[in-house]
């Protein structure tokens, strides 16, 4: 069992639902559960993609056609910016492994993308554990967008303990687009950020059910007038979860930070938000705002909200605020004066609640995978066809 083999590593005991932080993931299944050595199944991919990296339970399998500014290495010379060690319990059990990490550093402007292919497979007969450590170095002046597949294949329970971390030169203007799906598997997903001067970093990601998802951001602002975008849409049934927690470090003058989260959930899903934007001394002129908003399409889902602001600073805009609740009836009948039915009109309503993220993805293959990723899931879990 994943706590009794590190009971005694941690400088902080086991997360159980004492701590306010975990009092809403329920660990068992992935703390309790029996684990054995992965058994990853055969899983094919396209090998013939330009800068295309593939791993498999975590480690890296393949690179295609990188180019010449892209570097792969398993060094890292700088320093990690301290994780709390209760809030961030899966991010210090990575950061304490002996995993040599996955470095990519960019040092000369790429021509095209970079395809992360995140492949968790297991077919044994209990769970599995597995942890992985990338790393990716932008330096100054390149403007880089990432796409990241996270996949699971598999009927057996996987856990996978993951930890991606950027750190951004001067100028440097990062991308981020992801999804992860897949039954059956745990995902401690946690990103450490640093930005420098005038650098922006935007993430995007679409978590669609499947087990639980939990999700770690950490943000440093080491230079003056960064800009930070988040945006996360998460979609639950049955008793799926999804978690994101973030916390912003406004160190620096002039920094920018944008957050929008959304979960829609049915059945006995469970999310929840917990963000926290903290401003320092000196760190005038920052600008930030959280906005998180939950969909309930059930009487027994749940959703909790948190945002929290740590002001230490009078020149300051800081704004956030939260929702949760189900559809509007005014909207709803709105649609239906325009020939829809009930149904139809809240099938079409929904869509257009998680479209808004999905919205803020670059246009590419990924962005279109996961479009007709949510058209498939709200027509399911509301039984009705939407008319766009």
């Amino acid at each position: 069992m994943l706590g009794t083999l590190v009971s005694t590593s941690q400088e902080r005991p086991i997360p159980d639902k004492k701590s306010e932080i975990w009092r809403y993931v329920d660990l068992d299944a992935v703390l309790k559960s029996p684990l054995e050595d992965p058994v990853a199944p055969s899983l094919a991919v396209n090998p013939y993609v330009k800068n295309q990296l593939v791993f498999l339970n975590g480690k890296l399998q393949s690179t295609w056609s990188l180019d010449k500014g892209i570097e792969i290495s398993d060094t890292f010379s700088g320093d990690f910016p301290k994780a709390d060690s209760e809030q961030s319990w899966f991010k210090r059990l990575n950061q304490a492994s002996s995993e040599k990490p996955v470095v990519i550093k960019i040092s000369a402007q790429p021509t095209s993308p970079i395809d992360m292919i995140c492949l968790d497979g297991h077919s044994g007969e209990n769970a599995t554990f597995v942890q992985s450590k990338i790393i990716v170095m932008v330096e100054k002046n390149i403007v880089i967008s990432l796409y990241w597949t996270f996949q699971k294949e598999g009927a057996s329970h996987l856990i996978h303990n993951g930890c991606i971390s950027y750190f951004l030169g001067e100028n440097a203007h990062v991308s981020v687009s992801g999804t992860t799906e897949g039954d059956h598997c745990s995902r401690f997903l946690a990103s450490t950020l640093s930005l420098a001067a005038n650098s922006t970093f935007k993430s995007v990601h679409f978590d669609k059910e499947g087990g639980l998802t939990h999700r770690d951001i950490d943000i440093w602002f080491k230079g003056e007038g960064a800009s930070l975008s988040l945006f996360g849409l998460g979609l639950g049934r049955d008793h799926d979860q999804l978690f994101n927690r973030t916390v912003v470090h406004h160190e620096q003058r002039a920094g920018q930070s944008r957050q929008l989260f959304k979960t829609i959930l049915t059945g006995s899903a469970r999310a929840e938000y917990n963000g926290l934007v903290h401003v320092y001394p000196g760190a005038q002129k920052s600008d930030s705002g959280q906005l998180s908003r939950h969909m309930i399409l059930s009487d027994n889902a749940k959703a909790y909200t948190r945002p929290q602001l740590k002001i230490f600073a009078d020149d300051v805009k800081c704004a956030h605020g939260a929702t949760v609740g189900q559809l509007e009836e005014d909207e709803v009948f709105y649609l239906m004066t325009r020939g829809l039915t009930k149904d139809q009109s809240k099938a079409l309503l929904t869509y257009g609640f998680a479209e808004e993220i999905l919205q803020e993805m670059e246009k590419s293959p990924l962005k279109a995978k996961a479009e007709k990723s949510l058209y498939q899931w709200v027509e399911a879990v509301t039984g009705n066809e939407l008319k766009l």
